[in-house]
């Protein structure tokens, strides 16, 4: 499965580890952000864009600190996928009315990290 991860970017490194879990059990993470350079271009935006759309699941990292904090890229991208009719899995706490859409599903955490 294509895997595209959004997460508050201060929580990268998190973010990177779920990325090395899911590749390690044969999925392709599709999201380059985590692979990149740390710079804010159109470039970049667009390629996030892509990302979200070459995947088959968008999964949002959200722990319940981010609630009304943090960077807004993550909603960019999850409103893109539901857009895109994406499958949504938000891993942590509903912080905003869109994570109470009917479909996205909610975990509380990742199995085995």
């Amino acid at each position: 499965m294509k895997i595209y991860i959004s997460a508050p970017y201060p929580t990268r490194d998190d973010a990177i580890k779920v990325m090395h879990h899911l590749e390690s059990l044969g999925h392709e993470v599709t999201s380059r952000w985590l692979k990149a350079p740390d710079e804010l271009s159109d470039a970049y935006a667009r390629e996030d864009l892509a990302d979200v759309a070459r995947a088959d699941l968008l999964l949002a990292l959200n722990g319940p600190e981010w609630a009304n904090a943090g960077t807004g890229g993550r909603h960019v991208e999850l409103g893109y996928a539901l857009c895109m009719g994406k499958q949504v899995v938000l891993v942590g706490a509903r912080t905003n009315i869109f994570h109470y859409l009917d479909c996205i599903r909610v975990i509380e955490r990742l199995e085995g990290l």
